[in-house]
């Protein structure tokens, strides 16, 4: 099977693809002071708003119309190659009023809280969602005409009480625009359904590889309708822009814990430290999908080095921040990392910052509500 490795690689090219905006505070914002002066990124005191990392979000539907797996794509520089993150629709959620599946959850609540979340599962928003179904995958791979997916075990229906029958048999499967979606919503009878994950992101990976061999081959249907709010999502333009460059491919980790006295039966928990340490390499810069689920962080270098804040900014993001601006301090030569809140309720998050960046957040005696803390790096900073 082939796999898009990926790591650090992932983070450079979401730094070269920042697409900086001159940062320009505005004078409307409480606290804020006019950051118009330096416009040269090498001299003290210049400051740049990081551009968002397009994100999208595909939940995956069977031909009853059920929510089954979803799939997270980040962009990488320039919209060629990023990251594809599986999503498996048996991730649990967890409510006051009992935990799910989020395919149960869907189906219970609805598409929009589906989406809530999934982002807060992720830890950090997505720009647009959309939901693909059988038909509309057979649309898009019709310009490759077939896909072959190496299929690890067989794939059964039951026809009547002890009898089945192989519908996917274990080895090379040629997939059809007629099968397609088929395949990647189904679940053999005994199965477990977290193996439909896997075959979701073994779909993604040959059909990209075919793809970047194949270049005609990528699908060209129109941009599929807004599960939620009104964005259309292009999936055509998303696919050929990943089959162009590398690719990070994983899957949402989570911790099977058996259930008791349920012969054999997991539920699958987010596995919420590996998820933090997985984002960075993801999305390197992470928006919230609601007001306080990161902590939005200005980092500024204060060195010579000028790598430096670049390179503070995956501790950052691994902590819970989401940087909103890059830039230098007022001066180079600072000595020590500083890292403070301007606002008593981010005391816990920047502390959190701060232990990644090896010293002791503290108070602002300024508050803006422009950002919510704010790193300047030292030259004790070797991260």
């Amino acid at each position: 099977m082939l796999v898009y490795a990926l790591a650090t690689v992932v983070f450079l090219a979401g730094l070269i693809s920042l697409g900086w905006d001159g940062y320009r505070t505005s004078l409307k914002i409480k606290g804020g002071t006019s950051l118009e002066a330096e416009k040269d990124p090498t001299k003290p005191g210049y400051e740049a708003q990081v551009k968002p990392i397009p994100t999208h979000l595909l939940i995956l539907t069977n031909d009853k119309g059920a929510a089954t797996d979803a799939v997270v794509i980040a962009e990488g520089n320039a919209g060629k190659g990023g990251s594809v993150v599986v999503v498996p629709g048996v991730t649990v959620v967890a409510r006051p009023e009992g935990n799910m599946n989020l395919s149960a959850f869907i189906a219970a609540k609805g598409v929009n809280e589906g989406i809530t979340e999934i982002q807060r599962i992720l830890t950090f928003a997505v720009n647009d969602s959309t939901t693909v179904t059988p038909k509309q995958w057979g649309e898009l791979l019709s310009p490759l005409g077939s896909l072959t997916v190496a299929n690890p075990s067989p794939l059964v229906r039951a026809t009547a009480p002890g009898q089945k029958e192989v519908v996917y048999a274990a080895g090379d499967v040629a997939l059809t625009p007629a099968n397609i979606g088929d395949y990647v919503t189904f679940v053999s009878d005994g199965e477990a359904e977290i193996n439909r994950a896997d075959r979701v992101q073994a779909v993604f990976e040959a059909w990209l590889a075919a793809l970047a061999t194949k270049p005609a081959g990528v699908p060209t249907v129109a941009p599929f309708a807004a599960a939620s709010g009104d964005r259309p999502v292009d999936v055509s333009a998303l696919v050929t822009g990943l089959s162009q460059a590398a690719v990070a491919m994983r899957q949402l980790p989570t911790t099977a814990v058996p259930l008791p006295s349920a012969n054999g039966t997991r539920v699958y928990l987010p596995d919420v430290e590996a998820i933090a340490t997985m984002v960075p390499t993801v999305n390197p810069f992470p928006t919230s999908a609601f007001p306080g689920q990161r902590a939005r962080t200005r980092i500024l270098n204060g060195t010579t080095d000028s790598t430096a804040a670049t390179r503070a900014a995956a501790p950052v993001v691994l902590a819970g921040g989401e940087i909103t601006v890059l830039g230098n301090a007022s001066k180079f030569g600072i000595a020590t990392t500083t890292v403070v809140y301007h606002d008593p309720s981010m005391k816990d998050a920047a502390a959190k910052i701060g232990t990644a960046l090896g010293v002791t957040a503290t108070a602002s005696p300024s508050q803006t509500e422009a950002y919510d803390v704010t790193v300047t790096l030292g030259s004790d900073f070797k991260g």
